[in-house]
């Protein structure tokens, strides 16, 4: 494989592995919650060292844990996040009238989850290139570090300052109709 040809699969492994997060920084952007950089940063550290120990584990992962297992719990995670929203938005104001709940800036603690959540499928992507190609480890996990710090970042961005322009009231539907069907894409 040729430097260019090369450079574009590390980019192309980046971005695949990582569209997911520009949902999360979409929805987020779309409950008008800032994304801090500190836990976007978290998020990818999570995710540099799962893609790390994806491609190292290689072809001994994945014949002890089937690929299905990282999507279901990636698809977990997601739903639920996408779940919260909806609940929160739709069904807590009519079932209470006590106390309000709403997404929160995410902080630490939240940015540990996300990037577990979120790293599963790193690890999954980390691992079937290492089995395709073991000398590009180090580059594909930065590669898919830097594309998921990035994705977030535009996503929070993107949903906080057009989508909830065009979709007004019903933005909260859409961000947590969004994760669920991440979520869901996850497993198939």
């Amino acid at each position: 494989m040729d430097f260019l040809s090369t450079i574009i699969m590390i980019n192309l492994v980046g971005i695949g592995a990582n569209l997911d997060n520009s949902s999360i920084g979409m929805a987020y952007g779309i409950e008008k919650v800032h994304f801090p950089h500190r836990v976007n940063f978290i998020v990818n550290v999570i995710g540099f060292i799962s893609a790390l120990i994806g491609t190292y584990a290689g072809k001994s992962l994945s014949q002890i844990t089937p690929y299905q297992f990282g999507a279901i719990s990636s698809c977990i995670v997601l739903s639920s996040l996408g779940c919260f929203i909806l609940y929160s938005n739709y069904i807590h104001p009519y079932t209470t009238q006590k106390k309000e709940l709403k997404l929160q800036r995410p902080n630490l603690r939240m940015g540990i989850y996300l990037g577990l959540g979120l790293s599963i499928s790193n690890a999954f992507s980390g691992l079937g290139v290492g089995l395709a190609d073991m000398a590009n480890m180090w580059w594909i996990a930065l590669s898919i570090t830097v594309w998921g710090y990035l994705l977030i970042w535009f996503g929070n961005l993107f949903g906080a300052k057009i989508i909830v322009r065009r979709l007004g009231k019903h933005s909260s539907f859409v961000a947590g109709l969004l994760l669920i069907i991440i979520g869901i894409k996850q497993i198939y």
